[in-house]
């Protein structure tokens, strides 16, 4: 899963420097409902998002890059914004 962590087991990541490689091991853990009980303390707090909108526009511009590089089958750059 290259994206996600699984919910039911740990997740194991491989971190390779030119001084060697390192195995990662990060606890079981479900991302998704962390993500959603961050947003809903945010909430009923009254306190900004724990992730700001500007990542999120960020995370699309990077999405609608990588599919433009797909279609073209060539790099393209991300705008600042």
């Amino acid at each position: 899963i290259p994206v996600n962590a699984p919910n039911d087991h740990p997740s194991v990541a491989w971190l390779h420097t030119p001084h060697g490689s390192k195995k990662l091991t990060f606890e079981t853990c479900d991302q998704y409902g962390l993500q959603a009980d961050a947003f809903a303390a945010a909430v009923f707090a009254g306190s900004p998002a724990p992730i700001p909108l500007t990542d999120t526009v960020a995370n699309m511009a990077v999405l609608d890059a990588l599919a433009a590089s797909a279609d073209g089958e060539q790099w393209k750059m991300v705008a600042d914004f």
